[in-house]
C-alpha cells in the first residue's frame, strides 16, 4: 500500500501498454530506543488490461498485488545497473483518511 507520487503515464514494453508511476510506501523502523518512520519509493507498472477504471492521479493512495521483475541495464560506462519493479495484477483505491501512515496524507 502507498501513494502515487507522480502524475502515471502510459508507456510501451515490448509491444504492450502499461500505466507506470513510483508509489511511496513507509514502514516503521527500531533504531535503538526508537522508532523512526522510512520511506521507499517503488515502480509499478499495471497492464493496460489491469488498470481500474477509476482515475488515477499523484496523491491517491492504492493497495497494489502484483509479481516483482527485475531488470538489468548497461550504463556508458559499461556499470550494471538493476530496476525492481511491481507489475501489478490487482489495483485497489483507498480512502486516506482510513491509512495512519504518515506518507498517506502527504
Amino acid at each position: 500500500m502507498g501513494r502515487i507520487a507522480n502524475e502515471p503515464h502510459w508507456h510501451f514494453i515490448k509491444g504492450q501498454k502499461l500505466l507506470h508511476f513510483p508509489l511511496i510506501t513507509g514502514e516503521k523502523i527500531k533504531k535503538g530506543p526508537e522508532t523512526i518512520m522510512h520511506e521507499e519509493t517503488h515502480i509499478i507498472n499495471i497492464p493496460e488490461n489491469n488498470v481500474p477504471a477509476e482515475v488515477l492521479n499523484k496523491g491517491i493512495v492504492l493497495y497494489v498485488q502484483g509479481r516483482l521483475q527485475t531488470k538489468m541495464s548497461l550504463d556508458e560506462n559499461l556499470v550494471k545497473h538493476y530496476r525492481t519493479e511491481i507489475v501489478a495484477t490487482n489495483v485497489e483505491i483507498i480512502d486516506p483518511a482510513l491509512v495512519t501512515a504518515p506518507w498517506a496524507n502527504q
